[in-house]
């Protein structure tokens, strides 16, 4: 089944974890010739992974009966039916979607808004308020 829309990882957020990378290998390699140890450089290699994993990471895809959400490269999907959906807000520069699962458990999905642009989040309103029915005091719009 194809996406009707998906939403990926703001870009400023991969841009950081780009210069991190690139300060701690030059500051690793630099730190590695005087002192012989290279345990930035390490922690460099793997800010660089972390950026080239997330670098194509889709945390919101919108299919026509339900979400998939994907926090991060090595995070597990979670699908969540749009009848399912029994409130949604922002909390605390939070993005919080609270469903039923398969065994009628009340869950609660949190999403932070500094990794999506403003109108990704606008998107993923407009697409909740029309796909579950709920009353107005479901909002995920940022005042």
């Amino acid at each position: 089944m194809k996406a009707l829309q998906e939403i990926s990882l703001r870009k400023k957020i991969i841009n950081q974890n780009l210069i991190v990378a690139f300060i701690m290998l030059a500051s690793g390699f630099i730190f590695f010739a005087v002192t012989g140890f290279s345990m930035l450089i390490g922690i460099g290699v793997l800010y660089l992974i972390i950026a080239v994993l997330n670098n194509n990471l889709k945390i919101v895809k919108v299919y026509e009966s339900y979400l998939e959400i994907k926090l991060g490269a090595i995070a597990s999907k979670k699908f969540i039916k749009f009848e399912n959906i029994k409130k949604f807000n922002t909390v605390n520069k939070f993005l919080e979607i609270h469903y039923h699962d398969e065994e009628n458990k009340l869950k609660k999905v949190r999403i932070a808004t500094k990794v999506l642009e403003e109108e990704d989040i606008e998107a993923i309103n407009v697409i909740l308020i029309e796909k579950t029915n709920l009353d107005a005091s479901n909002d995920l719009v940022i005042v």
